[in-house]
């Protein structure tokens, strides 16, 4: 249904033709944790987290490079504490158990444990007559606990640790090379918490006092006293109020400062880059880096819906996070959708693939294999062949299967219960459900892209801008009026774009943050679903420093594309200032078919489907490739007869 207009690559067999692309991230609702009122408490690792179900069960989600995802059954936990790549669970016997990276527990610990907490290669416990115990690694005196047993509340950091005793004095160990052991005097201390190189407490009048590292503000503390609990993620900080409502500050590279609005949050745990909270009814809620979806950095492509999401790899395979069914296996994709429980892929041979829930027939895929492009509504797909003509099975209600005639159509978006199409003039034609005016496409030739949202649309013209018409109740079609914008996106009620370079912007229905973009100029796609938001950037780790400008990096654009044998297409290049470089055509083989010298000031050339002998170039998928001595990107053309 949501269709990622995507500006990465697509490479498919011949993975030398291109490099590396980038990072998914996600924004928004959350894809792949359970959704429902079952859940009880929280905890987020580095790129992971554990959820203690209400009935006693634990459930884990993100990463799980090292098995932290991979919880112990049953159903008598009462505790759970997620660190950098492993888990442990306190049992309702005071037992423990964990799992992860080379984790192991003391054979001669017993069973009278009350908390537990977990840092950087060591672990910390609270013991039930109030002493504490860790084990692990113990370089900087990590693992050198105060003796005593009138302690009742631990943290573990990178290599330090902080405690909170009977009195509410605090007391520190370990690394101390920022301040991170430096802690307040007093005795009115309540609460407890530490980042990676910082620490922050909750005073009795409801006041927070924060120190050590500093370098992004994490120990600049919000005015009040009204706050009631406190998170510390890597170089940031999470509180709750007394109201129900949240507060962060500090480091926002992944949006973790991008809090959802709301005043009936009863927890709240700060992972390095994500963040999670409770909410009142035992649901949840997830911003920042939500790490529900693979690692790597070799994604040229991202789909995502209700429950799960789809990103294509530069190797051409298929991955997946949520519910996301059966996906099939082999490295032959070029092209990716999800709808409302089913999913569709697009083969280099040109045949369909389909997988989920079939209700309407949605996964009765056409048996030929001469199809050039793909899209899933709710519960129905589109498809282009490579004559240019429409086909579409599925959920046919209101008629968003009676696709128009014709063989001049070069792009499609497919909507809840609409569809959305460009003719090879540029023009716009629209079909099916039409109640709220979605049908009712604007006059022109100059639009480039499509995007159906749940009873509205949008279309991006070739100059850059935006047009948004249908259903606008949460303001999904109050489009900004910049000319910038490269990619757009529709989801249920809130629109996507992405700009030249490289930020997203986002507008409409906010209630699950999705909304809320982190700051960042190293987008190159963007996809939207019902309530999330999935991206593709170039970084992991984001450089706030680097310029907002709309020449922060290279990029390139093609259009029409498709376009047909008979035609052309421009190329238009943004190059930073008196740089050079190379536009290579390569076939689905890999192999080149024709290259064009480009440069700063000559940003448009065009391609008329011939290579370098003049010959006429056959129908099918293409790559052409920008190269410059700092940079590299590959996107995907296709040639219609």
């Amino acid at each position: 249904m949501k269709k990622v207009y995507s500006l990465a690559c697509f490479s498919l067999l011949i993975v030398s033709l291109v490099a590396d692309n980038g990072y998914l991230m996600n924004w928004g609702s959350v894809i792949g944790s359970p959704y429902g009122s079952n859940v009880s408490k929280i905890s987020a690792g580095r790129k992971f987290s554990v959820l203690l179900k209400s009935d006693g069960s634990l459930a884990a989600y993100g990463d799980n490079s090292y098995g932290q995802c991979i919880v112990p059954t049953g159903n008598n936990f009462v505790a759970i504490a997620a660190g950098y790549d492993r888990s442990l669970a306190l049992k309702n016997d005071g037992s423990l158990i964990g799992w992860g990276n080379s984790f192991t527990i003391p054979s001669y610990l017993g069973n009278d444990f009350e908390a537990i907490s977990i840092g950087i290669g060591f672990n910390l416990t609270l013991k039930t007559d109030g002493s504490l115990f860790a084990w692990g690694e113990n370089s900087s005196g990590e693992c050198d606990v105060p003796i005593g047993n009138n302690f009742t509340a631990i943290a573990a950091g990178d290599n330090f640790s902080l405690s909170l005793k009977s009195d509410g004095s605090l007391i520190a160990w370990g690394n101390n090379n920022l301040g991170q052991c430096n802690v307040p005097f007093g005795n009115n201390y309540t609460a407890i918490a530490v980042g990676m190189y910082h620490s922050i407490a909750l005073k009795a009048d409801g006041s927070l006092v924060a120190w050590g590292f500093n370098d992004n503000s994490q120990c600049n503390v919000p005015p009040g006293n009204n706050f009631v609990s406190i998170q510390a993620g890597g170089n940031y900080c999470l509180a709750l109020k007394s109201d129900g409502s949240l507060i962060a500050w500090g480091d926002n590279a992944f949006g973790q400062l991008n809090v959802p609005s709301g005043d009936n949050y009863l927890a709240i745990t700060a992972g390095e880059f994500h963040c999670l909270a409770l909410k009142s009814d035992g649901s949840m809620v997830a911003w920042g880096y939500v790490n529900f979806i693979p690692s790597g950095n070799n994604y040229a492509s991202i789909t995502s819906n209700e429950q799960h999401g789809l990103a294509l790899k530069s190797d051409g395979s298929i991955v997946g996070w949520g519910d996301c069914g059966d996906i099939p296996t082999g490295n032959d994709f070029t092209d990716i959708d999800t709808g409302y429980g089913h999913s569709l892929a697009l083969k280099s041979n040109g045949s369909i693939v389909a997988w989920g829930r079939n209700y309407e027939g949605q996964c009765n895929v056409p048996s030929d294999n001469n199809y050039i492009e793909i899209d899933s509504g709710f519960f129905y797909n589109l498809a282009i062949k490579n004559d240019g003509s429409l086909i579409a099975w599925g959920d046919n209600y209101y008629g968003q299967c009676n696709t128009p005639n014709g063989n001049n159509f070069i792009a499609i978006s497919a909507g809840e219960d609409h569809g959305l199409a460009i003719k090879s003039d540029g023009s716009l034609v629209a079909w099916g459900e039409n109640y709220h005016g979605q049908c009712n496409v604007p006059t022109g030739n100059n639009f480039t892209a499509v995007a159906a949202g749940t009873a509205f649309s949008l279309a991006l013209k070739s100059d850059g801008s935006i047009l948004a018409w249908g259903y606008n109740n949460f303001g999904q079609c109050n489009a900004p009026t910049e000319s910038n914008f490269v990619s757009i996106a529709a989801g249920e009620r809130y629109s996507v774009a992405l700009k030249s370079n490289g930020n997203v912007i986002a507008w409409g229905d906010n209630s699950w943050g999705q909304c809320n973009v982190p700051p960042r100029n190293d987008y190159i796609a963007i996809a939207a679903g019902n309530h999330v938001v999935s991206a593709i950037v170039r970084n992991l780790v984001h450089n706030e420093d680097d310029t907002q400008s709309p020449e922060a990096f290279s990029c390139i654009k093609a259009f029409p594309n498709p376009f047909r044998q008979l035609g052309a297409v421009t190329f238009e290049t943004t190059l930073k200032a008196n740089e050079t470089g190379t536009l290579t055509i390569y076939n689905i083989k890999g192999q080149k078919i024709k290259t064009f010298e480009v440069n700063s000031k000559n940003p448009k050339l065009s391609w008329n489907s011939r290579d370098e002998n003049n010959r006429q170039c056959a129908s099918g998928i293409y790559f052409y490739q920008l190269k410059t001595n700092k940079y590299q990107e590959t996107k995907k053309l296709v040639l219609l007869k």
